[in-house]
């Protein structure tokens, strides 16, 4: 197993400020996460969980500060490219299902647009 920058009880305790009513604390939570999650490996990602970490950049892909939506969009990139293993021709396909199953369908939506912009 691969260390990552953050072990996960300390990403876990992390993901509790992307939702707090600052916006700046929310922004440099969400940028510590997607920090964390760009360095993890596919097994650390799936010990913490692949629909968490979706949960948390939907929940930030709206937020008013940009530091916050540009963070959601690398912790997207970042579960994509673990949950496909960049084979974007089946991937695609395979993506769109599991956001659909694991997220509301807005949610999903953005999701799935901020992959293929």
């Amino acid at each position: 197993m691969a260390s990552s920058i953050a072990p996960l009880p300390l990403l876990k305790k992390l993901g509790g400020y992307v939702n707090h009513r600052n916006l700046r604390v929310r922004a440099k939570a969400a940028v510590s996460v997607s920090n964390s999650v760009s360095k993890m490996g596919v097994e650390e990602m799936k010990e913490f969980g692949f629909v968490t970490l979706l949960q948390l950049a939907a929940d930030l892909l709206n937020d008013r500060l940009p530091e916050a939506r540009e963070a959601a969009r690398i912790i997207v990139l970042s579960v994509y490219n673990a949950f496909t293993g960049n084979g974007v021709e089946h991937g695609v396909e395979a993506w769109q299902s599991f956001c659909l199953t694991s997220l509301s369908p807005i949610q999903a939506q953005s999701m799935i647009k901020v992959i293929s912009s």
